[in-house]
């Protein structure tokens, strides 16, 4: 494994891509009993994909030639025809339509050992964003978007429907996803499919994607993996009651994450802020500014300020990824004696799921005020292309901005920043 560290430069600020400690597309385990190939050129049943459009009507997709049924077109790419190739598939029209996975001879197959803790994982690569268009009342107020979803299930019946709650939504992962020139790796939970299944030891279609949106997208191996979907980067099953607040930008393209306003409180989706750490930082107020002093800080300790969600709940950033960006105003009163003298940032999520860090350049905003716009699919993108999609579905630190950490004699005593109208647009 490759643990070389690489730096993108973005302006006044580099991006680590650490490009081997995330590199978990693909459980590679050397116990191979754990997984099984469903599709793919190492496949070990005989299954293949199969598409409904918007009036039930099916087509086995067959490699060489293009699929089409009314709404919905698929055909096999990248391989010779006698091998399992990747597939494309297109959605139009505006309706809904299907691909599955299935069994060729619909007869069902035994998948019960790998469904123990197990995940269904697929590559996919996501060209169009799902469709979401916003309706407003004939006032223009009042408006809400109609999100058109996208989901997986897994049956023993291909004529069993999509019911709440088992399935799983991978409308906000598309999202996510959508625009990579990589193929990304979905995980799935089998747990979240045993109530229309009973078990795997008896299944027909392992995964069906169904889509009410026009979407275009690429589909290759497809595998199942036992003892797996504790991972940070497997998708939850989905609770129709208890899902995600999505984060929008208004109409002049702004989320606001933390903005100080004068004798008035302040605003924002991630306003909580609370130090951390052994060298835990005083926070205090100047203006419109969050203050963040290091005044008690012993050598080799580190610490740093995290914005908290203010209602302590899991936001989706999923929207902004391919054309958002954090930013935020920032001066540096003091260095001190700080080695490098370098601020960093990131992002959090739960199971422990960090975007990636972006330090600022040596000697950044000090004694100046500067802004710092940081594009938010580089947050977001490991070293080897992987986005992290089920971080951007359960962010709840919008924001871990620190001195770079410290080691030995060094210290980050005496360090002194100020920052404000924190945010994430779309118009920088």
């Amino acid at each position: 494994m490759n643990n070389a560290v690489r730096s993108l430069i973005l302006g006044g600020l580099s991006v680590s891509l650490l490009t081997g400690c995330l590199e978990d597309d693909f459980d590679y385990s050397s116990n191979l009993a754990r997984r099984t190939y469903l599709y793919g050129q190492d496949a070990s049943y005989n299954m293949m994909f199969q598409i409904e459009d918007r009036a039930g009507m099916t087509a086995d997709v067959i490699p060489g030639i293009p699929v089409v049924r009314d709404n919905i077109i698929a055909s096999v790419m990248d391989k010779p025809v006698e091998e399992r190739g990747n597939i494309s598939v297109q959605v139009t029209k505006g309706q809904p339509a299907k691909i599955r996975l299935k069994t060729a001879n619909d007869l069902p197959v035994d998948l019960g050992y790998y469904e123990v803790g197990g995940t269904i994982q697929f590559a996919v690569r996501v060209h169009d964003r799902p469709l979401e268009t916003e309706v407003c009342d004939e006032l223009g107020g009042n408006c809400s978007y109609d999100i058109k979803s996208i989901r997986m299930t897994a049956s023993t019946d291909k004529n069993v429907e999509i019911a709440d709650p088992y399935y799983v939504d991978l409308t906000s992962a598309f999202h996510a996803i959508a625009g990579s020139p990589e193929y990304q790796t979905i995980k799935v939970p089998t747990s979240c499919f045993r109530d229309t299944l009973g078990s795997f030891n008896k299944t027909v279609i392992p995964l069906e994607i169904h889509s009410e949106s026009d979407v275009r997208f690429d589909i290759s191996e497809v595998t199942m993996i036992r003892e797996t979907d504790t991972a940070g980067d497997v998708l939850r099953c989905t609770d129709p009651v208890d899902t995600n607040e999505v984060i929008r930008t208004d109409d002049e393209g702004v989320s606001w994450l933390y903005k100080m306003n004068d004798n008035a409180p302040s605003t924002g989706w991630a306003r909580t802020p609370a130090s951390w750490g052994s060298a835990s930082p005083r926070i205090s107020w100047q203006g419109q500014s969050m203050v963040v002093h290091y005044n008690n800080a012993s050598p080799g300790s580190n610490g740093g300020v995290l914005l908290r969600t203010a209602d302590q709940e899991f936001k989706d950033v999923s929207r902004l990824i391919d054309n958002g960006y954090l930013r935020f105003w920032i001066i540096v009163e003091d260095y001190a004696s700080h080695p490098t003298k370098q601020i960093q940032v990131n992002m959090e999520g739960d199971r422990s799921n960090n975007s990636q860090v972006v330090y600022l350049e040596p000697g950044f905003a000090e004694n100046k005020g500067e802004w710092v716009t940081i594009p938010l699919k580089s947050l977001f993108t490991r070293g080897n292309g992987a986005i992290e999609h089920t971080l951007a579905l359960n962010l709840n630190k919008a924001l871990n901005i620190r001195a770079r950490g410290v080691s030995g004699n060094d210290t980050l005593n005496g360090v002194k920043f100020r920052v404000s109208n924190i945010q994430l647009t779309t118009n920088p």
